[in-house]
């Protein structure tokens, strides 16, 4: 990771969970290294028949909206192939080159709809188009002040995505200060590189499924935005925060709450996270709603 135009809609079995999708879209081929774009963002849905996709919103001028996409439409296939969830949509688009088209099956208001969209090249600064409108929902300002963030002070940012919480750290800590940007996602780490390369207390670090990769004793605080319910492996990489961070740091972690967990939905309950978070060692200081989300501040 803006984020949400969604229209009301019977919600029956589904988590209206947000994949922040600078890919709903799009990494062509592999042999050119070609990105596309089709300018959504999805969530999970369901239909009749089961799990499908929701488009949250729909950029300005972007391929979808040329195509007639909108907020709240359903997608049930690319072409032939049935999808059911966010990440299969974005990896049907990845094996689309930039200029080809794709046929998208879609339910709208109940009616279904076949949609030829044109994959375009993905904008240079598409993360600063999905940030247009995060600020209100996400309210950044309150998170950084549940992490104690300070000038001179060493945060790490896991599962960084395309920068947004990172930006707002490197003002936070100031010069003086040293933010880790860290995720294990090609496109996000080439993101955040292009975003940071003039930032000299910035590092972008690539982590691994099960270890973010942090020195020992060498944070006072981390931040996890809606990344906890996509670890593999919490104890693994609870305990390597814990490692990394100096006695008395902070671990914020800001997730979508789910009444179950179901892998791939993009959120969690929130339970489970406080008893992972606890048995790894953490002690739960506070807790706070956020306007789309729970924050949780352990020590």
């Amino acid at each position: 990771m803006s984020r949400d135009l969604a229209r009301a809609r019977p919600t029956g079995a589904r988590i209206a969970a947000l994949a922040l999708v600078v890919a709903a879209v799009v990494s062509a081929t592999a042999r050119t290294g070609a990105q596309g774009w089709l300018g959504m963002t999805l969530a999970d849905d369901h239909v009749a028949d089961g799990p499908a996709v929701r488009i949250e919103s729909v950029l300005p001028e972007s391929p979808a909206a040329a195509a007639g996409m909108a907020s709240g439409d359903i997608v049930t296939a690319v072409g032939a192939r049935r999808v059911r969830a966010p990440g299969e949509l974005s990896a049907a688009v990845r094996r689309t080159a930039p200029g080809a088209r794709l046929t998208l099956h879609i339910e709208r208001a109940g009616v279904a709809h076949d949609v030829i969209v044109q994959v375009a090249a993905r904008p240079p600064d598409l993360y600063r188009l999905l940030e247009a409108d995060r600020d209100p929902w996400q309210e950044p300002t309150r998170v950084l002040a549940l992490l104690d963030v300070a000038p001179g002070r060493a945060i790490a940012d896991i599962g960084a995505g395309g920068g947004y919480f990172t930006e707002r750290l490197v003002a936070a800590v100031g010069p003086t200060g040293r933010v880790l940007a860290i995720d294990i996602d090609p496109d996000a780490l080439t993101q955040l590189t292009t975003r940071f390369a003039h930032a000299p207390n910035v590092e972008v670090r690539r982590g691994l499924a099960n270890d973010p990769r942090l020195d020992a004793d060498t944070l006072d605080g981390v931040l996890l935005v809606d990344a906890f319910h996509e670890l593999t492996d919490p104890a693994a990489t609870l305990a390597a925060v814990r490692r990394a961070l100096h006695p008395g740091g902070r671990l914020v972690i800001v997730d979508r709450a789910a009444a179950a967990f179901v892998p791939g939905t993009h959120a969690i309950p929130e339970a489970r996270v406080v008893g992972e978070t606890e048995a790894a060692g953490f002690h739960l200081r506070e807790r706070a709603d956020l306007q789309r989300q729970f924050a949780l501040v352990f020590e």
